[in-house]
């Protein structure tokens, strides 16, 4: 079985002989042009300089001087550019890495002055793979990325497949090698079938170097073999060297020294031609590991000795560390004499100052160098303690890194996450905001549509009612009267709710009586509590402020909904309305509390939580089936409003208190009420009803002939100007939207416009509340539906203007 594999093994060592000696004559081929890079495979513009550097560089770098300089003086920018691109490759041919950078940087300076953005791409490329075979990183992925950038603007295949070349190279340098599988992978993508050959076979080189350091040798001889087949239609002899490196270190980790040999040689003499002392120094290397993994000491030196001057010719720090790594260790551990090894250590020592930090903490092997050669115990336990204290602290330097980019990038996603929040929010908030407001406009619009029917049928109750009826027909208008009221009601609570859910509800504070205040809206419901033969009680604290700032209305309105739903619920006894000075007399603000205390039965302790929710009834509620459930949550929202908290308490059985306590500010004493006054005929005074609502004009037609006036009736803003313009009006109530304009714009038109009309007064009827300042050219605001009593007001008002103008 051994002789049979020797067998073999020869028969493969002298087939690869074979193809090295094939190998060898391509270069004569150099003058076939189907076979140069200059070929159709390849679209790049390339002067013939560049062509030529592939198989004599230092005779381009001869002529380059003399044609750049005519190339200057004609002032031919892309000429210059290509020129120093030829030098790029000229220098890399010879491994002179500061001149290919240098070279590269000068080519992107003239190819942008001369607007060629794919010389400059290539100039960027040529910079950044100088720059990383110099192992300046930083430098050579900023070329990198400033090359992406560009090939966005003028794309370009086979230069996007040279970049990922040049990030390929990159990653294998640093260890991530699967990266830079993936790299060369993306590059290969890129590219056409049957074009940029040399290009594909650089990325195959990469693929292969990759996928064998990450152990997967059968895919590194297939990307081999790919590429050994294209290279025999292209001419550049540092390519083909590259691909034997690759199969040399590809036969290495597979035990074949034979094949590690004939690769190398075909390396060096490619390298003497080309004067190339980096690929000398790689082929030296790998001929002495493949001797050292064989046992030959001897060899193995020799050849790794010629690597360290190979690389130490060119300065190149990190693979001259690497190779000293390797001989070191074989002569340590081979019991070298001390004088053959210390300056080679002492070498090494002094190339692990240039290195990163990352290279001084893979290099594990430095350690046991400087063990063997101390010879003393002590010394050798210094060197051990120094070599641990300094792994602890790369580990915790690590650690800490680690933790540290934990933290921001946790603190970025929260910061990340809160923004995306708050943005969602305020797009919630937003949206809720346009919710609301419609549902304010639509509450709006409806409360003012069902205020023009329920203005006819209170009004025309009313008329009703002070008209001669038998007492069946009076008990009928009342009942009428009072399902209008309570739909009117029921349009005011919609459009409270509104107003308080979308915040544009604003209390209208001014000096007013408390006293005076509870015992009107005492005074309101005694008639109804007599009706249920109950007693409504008055309990006023004697040592109340005289006057306060308070919302009067809204104030009332609170009280009247917990007195009505007391009355409502209470078959026996009484209803106390209570008002207390809780604080001391001269404290300010005052704290007064209110409270509506029945002897009904009673509310569950299991709907107490409930009372002051929207649309919410008890079990009471479900008895009397009057009202949607609106006052008390609203009662409760004017409250709080003010500053207070309604509090209800009750035992089934005993009744309920409904109680809060505000802090109002004493004030100057409130202005006296006008008392009410009774109705009154003005005779022969003249108004003009302006609406377009048969409904309402007709009520408001017969309200006001019933108090004596001379009544005109119009349904547009033109039939008003028609009527003004031939009769006097001492009244013109208009409604706030006319089909052809707006109530309030036609007043002050009417005003300003109408001679007869300059001591009249306007008032607008609508469905909304007044606003805080009347506009221009309104004297009054009457809410629909409109009293009796409120036009009598009117009227009187309207009188006593007349004859004050008439005394002037």
């Amino acid at each position: 079985m051994g002789q049979r594999y020797e067998v073999v093994t020869r028969f493969a060592a002298g087939l690869i002989a074979v193809w090295i000696s094939c190998c060898a004559s391509l270069p004569a081929l150099a003058n076939d042009p189907a076979d140069t890079l200059t070929a159709a495979d390849s679209l790049l513009p390339r002067h013939a300089l560049e062509i030529e550097a592939l198989t004599n560089p230092a005779g381009v770098l001869e002529l380059l001087p003399a044609a750049l300089e005519q190339a200057k003086g004609r002032g031919d920018g892309r000429e210059v550019a290509l020129l120093y691109l030829a030098r790029a490759n000229a220098c890399r041919m010879t491994a002179d890495w500061p001149c290919q950078r240098d070279a590269g940087a000068a080519a992107l300076t003239y190819a942008d002055a001369a607007a060629e953005p794919i010389l400059a791409i290539r100039g960027l490329i040529a910079e950044s793979r100088a720059s990383i075979a110099l192992q300046d990183y930083s430098r050579g992925e900023q070329a990198l990325i400033e090359s992406e950038s560009r090939l966005r603007r003028s794309p370009s295949p086979e230069l996007k497949a040279d970049v990922a070349l040049a990030y390929s190279s990159l990653s294998n340098m640093l260890g991530k090698h699967q990266l830079a599988l993936e790299y060369a992978d993306r590059g290969l993508a890129e590219l056409a079938p049957q074009s940029a050959q040399g290009m594909r076979i650089r990325l195959l080189r990469n693929r292969a170097r990759a996928a064998a350091n990450l152990g997967n040798l059968a895919q590194a001889r297939e990307s081999l073999s790919q590429g050994l087949a294209l290279s025999a239609n292209v001419v550049d002899p540092k390519l083909k060297a590259e691909l034997h490196l690759e199969t040399a270190r590809v036969a290495r980790a597979d035990g074949d020294r034979l094949l590690v040999r004939a690769n190398a040689e075909q390396v060096q003499r490619i390298a003497a031609d080309l004067k190339n002392t980096q690929l000398s120094g790689q082929a030296h290397e790998l001929v002495g590991l493949a001797a050292l993994d064989a046992g030959d000491l001897g060899e193995a030196l020799s050849e790794l000795r010629a690597s360290v001057r190979s690389f130490n010719e060119l300065d190149l720090a990190r693979d001259e560390l690497r190779v000293l790594r390797s001989l070191v260790g074989a002569e340590l551990q081979n019991a070298a004499p001390a004088e053959q090894w210390r300056p080679e250590l002492q070498r090494m020592l002094q190339l692990e100052t240039k290195v990163s930090s990352r290279d001084r903490a893979e290099a594990s092997d430095d350690f046991e160098a400087r063990l063997d050669y101390a010879e003393q115990k002590l010394e050798m336990a210094r060197l051990e303690q120094d070599a641990t204290l300094a792994r602890e602290r790369s580990e915790a330097m690590a650690r800490q890194h680690r933790l540290t980019g934990f933290v921001i990038v946790l603190s970025i996603a929260i910061v990340l996450a809160l923004a995306y929040f708050f943005h969602v929010q305020r797009r919630l908030n937003r949206r809720l905001q346009a919710a609301l407001d419609a549902r304010l406009r639509a509450l709006t619009h409806t409360s003012h549509e069902l205020r023009n029917p329920i203005s006819g049928v209170i009004g025309l109750s009313e008329l009703l009612l002070a008209s001669p009826l038998s007492p069946a027909q009076r008990n009928m208008v009342v009942a009428v009267q009072s399902a209008g009221r309570t739909v009117e009601k029921l349009a005011q609570d919609l459009l409270d709710r509104g107003h308080i859910e979308s915040g544009q509800l604003e209390l209208q504070l001014r000096p007013a009586s408390l006293a005076r205040m509870v015992t009107t809206v005492q005074q309101l419901y005694l008639p109804r509590a007599r009706e249920k033969g109950l007693n409504l009680r008055l309990d006023l604290s004697p040592d109340l402020p005289e006057a306060v700032m308070l919302d009067v209305e809204r104030l009332q309105q609170v009280l009247s909904n917990l007195i009505g739903n007391s009355l409502k619920f209470t078959e026996k006894g009484e209803v106390c309305l209570g008002v207390k000075l809780i604080s001391a007399p001269q404290e300010v603000p005052a704290r007064v509390r209110f409270s509506v205390r029945d002897s009904g039965p009673g509310i569950d302790a299991d709907e107490i939580g409930t009372l002051f929710e929207p649309f919410a009834r008890g079990r009471a509620g479900q008895r009397h089936r009057a009202g949607v459930g609106l006052g008390l949550a609203i009662s409760s929202d004017l409250v709080r409003l003010m500053g207070g908290e309604i509090r209800a308490e009750s035992t089934p059985g005993d009744g309920a208190c409904f109680q809060f306590t505000l802090s109002l500010q004493p004030c100057a004493e409130a202005a006296a009420e006008t008392p009410p006054q009774g109705l009154r005929r003005e005779s022969g005074m003249a108004v003009l009803v302006v609406d377009d609502d048969e409904d309402v004009s007709l009520t408001l037609r017969s309200q006001l002939e019933v108090l004596g006036c001379r009544v005109d009736v119009a349904n547009c803003s033109r039939d008003a100007r028609s009527k003004v313009a031939v009769s006097h009006y001492d009244l013109v109530l208009l409604d706030v939207e006319l089909p052809d304009g707006q109530g309030p714009d036609l007043a002050q038109s009417l005003r300003l416009s109408e001679p007869n009309l300059h001591h009249s007064r306007f008032a607008i009827v609508s469905g909304h509340q007044a606003p805080k300042v009347l506009p221009a050219g309104v004297d009054e605001w009457l809410c629909k539906p409109v009293r009796l009593d409120r036009l009598n007001t009117l009227l009187a008002h309207t009188g006593a203007a007349s004859a004050a103008d008439r005394a002037a």
